[in-house]
């Protein structure tokens, strides 16, 4: 799936949490609408945040810990051994070949990223909008503060599927 439209799919349903949970505001009736309520809400919603967080932490350090364990290992092969150094050709041109081969898997699988994965992730982020708005009123300044941090998500994950695919070439 290209990159570009799943940063896009994601805006669009972080933004529809957000719209869902203004829907719903005017539904409540006054008892739902008090202090205890928000707080219950607040801290589920700070839950669903940190474990988002934590989860895309994990995927982020796996990615770097794969990407430092080839490093390793290409820096291992090059060391100023003599037979090592007259082997350094055949791993390059090995390591390159290789390369090429898994960027056309990856080319024609469309990612790396699972679905359900990716599933998850966008369904908690939308969670956290829709319950951060369910308390508040509709205006100018919520929706521009909600787009601006719908396309901040955006970016982060357009960088981050971005990211990820290269880092497993």
């Amino acid at each position: 799936m290209n990159d570009l439209l799943v940063s896009f799919l994601v805006f669009a349903l972080i933004l529809g949490g957000a719209v869902v949970g203004m829907a719903f505001r005017p539904l409540l009736s006054e008892h739902h609408l008090h202090s205890d309520s928000r707080d219950v809400v607040k801290l589920t919603a700070s839950l669903i945040g940190r474990l988002t967080a934590l989860v895309l932490g994990l995927l982020i350090a796996s990615a770097k810990s794969t990407f430092d364990q080839k490093t390793s290992q290409v820096r291992q092969l090059t060391a100023t051994n003599d037979a090592r150094r007259s082997l350094q050709s055949r791993a390059t041109r090995a390591f390159t070949d290789g390369a090429q081969i898994r960027l056309q898997l990856f080319a024609r699988t469309g990612g790396s990223i699972p679905v359900p994965f990716l599933i998850i992730v966008v369904f908690w982020l939308g969670a956290i909008f829709a319950s951060v708005t369910l308390y508040a009123r509709a205006n100018l300044v919520v929706m521009a503060s909600l787009c601006v941090c719908a396309l901040s998500l955006l970016a982060r994950f357009f960088w981050f599927w971005s990211w990820i695919i290269r880092s497993r070439v």
